[in-house]
């Protein structure tokens, strides 16, 4: 029914944006984490003055 390349292609496709979502959610937890630890420090900062 369909060419064997577009299958591949597909397939493919399928298999990279399954590894681009994890790595971008890998990304943003730590960015958000950074995020978090530098708020806490901000607030550890101004607890002590």
């Amino acid at each position: 029914m369909y060419c064997s390349q577009i299958s591949d292609f597909i397939s493919a496709l399928i298999i990279y944006l399954c590894g681009f979502v994890f790595f971008f959610k890998l990304w943003m937890n730590h960015m958000l984490d950074k995020r978090e630890e530098k708020r806490v420090m901000k607030e550890e900062k101004g607890g002590e003055a």
